[in-house]
């Protein structure tokens, strides 16, 4: 047995009211439908400029 905590959130638009439930981020990272790939090499890339960024600042 699981106890959930779901969170909701409430739009207003015009005279409308819509409720909708704000989905846990960990459980769509686990379970969602996947939009998008990358590669290591794309990771690896993108790790190389950001740490760049903090040895060129402290020379």
């Amino acid at each position: 047995m699981s106890i959930e905590k779901i969170k909701k959130k409430l739009l207003k638009s015009d005279d409308n009211l819509k409720n909708s439930e704000i989905q846990d981020p960990i459980e769509l990272a686990l379970h969602g439908k996947k939009f998008t790939e990358i590669s290591l090499e794309d990771i690896e890339r993108v790790s190389e400029n950001e740490q760049s960024k903090y040895t060129e600042n402290s020379s």
